[in-house]
């Protein structure tokens, strides 16, 4: 968003004294024809390239208080006065709005780096690190999308005659960077180990989608699977867990906590 404002009032600004150098009309009305140009050429753009209704107000609003402070200035110069407070002051009152509405609307959009975090946020009570960007909403609708809800049916209905018992956690605290296995066991309603079934899953970072972890995991015995994961940020992460055998399938969720080797007080079981 700093791009395209920044460059907005610089082509504007190079049109703007383009047009003063080129032709003889007064200030004023190459500040009319500017407005002009930028709202035939801004509208539309937007329109295709929609950013959001808060992006669009912010933009328009620079866009035209550039064309105003520029008229104004460029008036005064033509008649040789100074330039009044009161123009001055509604122009600086504008640029100081729209740039802490950018500054909301950034952060909003990206999430804070890093280096601002460090310098407005207070530091944690562990000398903890945490992420400030967001991967922006998502949305888990397969249960209403009506070409998968005959075959969700389905899986419910095999589950509950299944009656299998589903056990699921790590074998050590889990802590960042660190390979720790993640162990699930499944036994039938008879207490039989269920063998050769397929577990996938994914391990979901909320603050950043890129950090998402899959897996799939290895029958060792007696119902016992397992797999070896590392995940690279401390906090709460999400697990999504589907395991199949034969015409069953079952689809799990859960959340656990991700800690610094030091830090011992998070969870050990994905619930």
């Amino acid at each position: 968003m700093i791009v395209t404002l920044s460059s907005g009032v610089l082509i504007i600004t190079i049109i703007f004294f383009v047009l003063k150098w080129l032709t003889k009309i007064p200030s004023n009305s190459i500040g009319a024809i500017v407005a002009v140009i930028t709202l035939v050429v801004f509208m539309p753009l937007a329109i295709i390239y929609w950013p959001g209704g808060d992006v669009f107000a912010i933009h328009l609003a620079i866009y035209m208080i550039t064309v105003y402070g520029l008229s104004v200035v460029a008036s005064r110069r033509e008649k040789n006065s100074g330039v009044h407070w009161a123009p001055v002051t509604i122009i600086g009152f504008f640029v100081l709005l729209v740039l802490v509405d950018s500054f909301f609307v950034t952060i909003a959009d990206k999430g804070l780096s890093s280096q601002v975090a460090d310098l407005v946020l207070p530091k944690s009570d562990d000398d903890s690190d945490a992420t400030y960007n967001y991967p922006g909403k998502v949305v888990h609708d397969y249960y209403q999308k009506e070409n998968l809800y005959n075959e969700y049916l389905e899986n419910v209905e095999a589950r509950k005659k299944s009656q299998w018992t589903i056990r699921k956690g790590w074998l050590s605290l889990p802590v960042i960077n660190e390979l720790t296995i993640f162990q699930v066991e499944i036994k039938d309603k008879d207490a039989k180990s269920i063998t050769q079934a397929k577990i996938t899953g994914k391990f979901i970072r909320y603050s950043n989608s890129k950090l998402d972890t899959n897996f799939t995991m290895v029958y060792i015995k007696d119902g016992v699977y397992q797999s070896k994961i590392s995940l690279p940020e401390p906090g709460r992460w999400g697990l999504v867990l589907k395991i199949k055998h034969d015409s069953i399938v079952y689809e799990l969720e859960g959340n656990t906590t991700v800690g610094f080797p030091k830090n011992k007080n998070h969870d050990k079981i994905a619930n």
